[in-house]
């Protein structure tokens, strides 16, 4: 291991070849309102390590033999950070883990506003910044890195299969949906979602009622809620993190008013929100970009999922799915690499070209556009019925009927 062992976030480990290690940071929100998304974000990347250092009978890149052949067996060793839900942390904790823990690359951050700070950061200090679980379309949109890259779909791909899946229910269920509102947070993530989502439903021809942004760690979401009750559009989506999305559910059921939410993933994909909010939660509409649902078939994919569950106690979820893949991709590029050398890595990333078959996820497979955005990631409907999402959109692969529109509160 003689390339590893002089290049940075190599480390011999005085063992000679085989025993290298390859450093990787992985930065999310492990502390705050966020911070059991933050664990189970960090638990996806640290089961991709775990499928490349140890020899698993799986059908995905480097799971058979050992650690990386292209790196003399180098394992991976993930170095773990906590932005805190900060930007300006996130930013000078990606600096920490590349300048002190000398990582060969940083997987990150979740939040889509940290997400934009870290890679900048990353990007400065000519490291590679690989990130799975941010939809904000601003991450690869005009940004012109050259250290980023994005495996998961944009808030701009969800949108588009939002209208999709409305115009199909328009045409196949007579919904008559034609108004939507539309209720964000008020950082990147929830901002960005929102202009996405006013751009596609005029090109699609929906109206949009308002627009209304919140912020976070409020107390009180009663003015918004009620103003979207008075609006009473045929549909609202939403963009919240979980302790938002909990207050909502529990402020439209005081107000007696159930909102057909449709939900841009984050607190609404969170395990945390259905256990606030009990059966308020039943029958919620989530994008997606993973449901164990919508993979069945891959048997690679339901026997990862099932590896998460047996190792770290919890079901394998949309954002374990999004930071598995993200970090797998990773390191299949740097064995591809042959090298911890950032520009190797840079150029084995622009050349990924992975076909569906060989991810865990519903999408058209991975491959890099200039801007650093997966061509093939791809968006999916899922509805919660009975206590798990079940996948209601594509039409022709859902396991369950749509339930439009969402019931009554006293009826769920």
């Amino acid at each position: 291991g003689v390339a590893a062992a002089c290049a940075p976030g190599a480390d011999t480990g005085g063992g000679g070849s085989g025993s290298d290690v390859v450093k990787i940071g992985a930065l999310f929100p492990l502390t705050g309102a966020s911070a059991a998304t933050g664990k189970k974000t960090l638990d996806g990347v640290k089961l991709a390590a775990e499928i490349v250092n140890e020899d698993v009978d799986l059908d995905l890149g480097l799971a058979k033999g050992e650690g990386l052949p292209g790196l003399d067996g180098s394992t991976i060793q993930v170095i773990s950070a906590d932005h805190e839900e900060d930007p300006r942390t996130g930013a000078s904790e990606t600096e920490r883990l590349i300048t002190s823990e000398e990582v060969a690359a940083v997987v990150g951050a979740y939040f889509s506003s940290v997400t934009l700070t870290a890679s900048e950061r990353a990007e400065r200090l000519g490291v590679p910044f690989v990130n799975g679980d941010s939809s904000s379309p601003e991450l690869t949109e005009g940004r012109d890195l050259d250290f980023f890259w994005r495996t998961g779909p944009s808030d701009r791909t969800f949108a588009q299969s939002f209208f999709d899946f409305l115009d199909d229910l328009n045409a196949e269920k007579d919904a008559g949906v034609k108004e939507v509102a539309i209720l964000n947070e008020n950082t990147a993530y929830g901002s960005d979602a929102a202009e996405v989502t006013e751009e596609v439903a005029a090109d699609r021809g929906y109206r949009v009622t308002g627009t209304i942004p919140h912020g976070n760690g409020v107390d009180d979401v009663t003015p918004e809620a009620s103003q979207i009750k008075s609006e009473d559009p045929d549909a609202v989506f939403q963009a919240s993190y979980t302790p938002e999305a909990i207050l909502f559910t529990k402020t439209f059921q005081q107000l007696d008013y159930p909102a057909n939410i449709l939900a841009y993933g984050a607190g609404y994909s969170d395990s945390a929100y259905f256990e606030a909010v009990g059966k308020a939660g039943n029958y919620v509409i989530s994008r997606a970009a993973w449901a164990l649902d919508a993979v069945k078939d891959r048997p690679a994919a339901v026997e990862v999922a099932k590896m998460f569950e047996d190792e770290f106690g919890a079901a394998m979820d949309e954002n374990s799915a999004r930071t598995f893949t993200a970090a797998l991709t990773l390191f299949q590029a740097i064995d591809e690499a042959g090298s911890t050398e950032p520009d190797a890595i840079r150029e084995a990333m622009d050349n990924v070209d992975l076909p569906a078959e060989q991810t865990i996820m519903p999408w058209d497979g991975i491959s890099f556009d200039d801007s650093g955005q997966n061509v093939g990631a791809r968006g999916v409907i899922l509805q919660y019925l009975k206590g798990e999402y079940k996948l209601i959109w594509p039409f022709d692969k859902a396991t369950a009927d749509v339930v439009w529109p969402l019931p009554p509160y006293p009826e769920r």
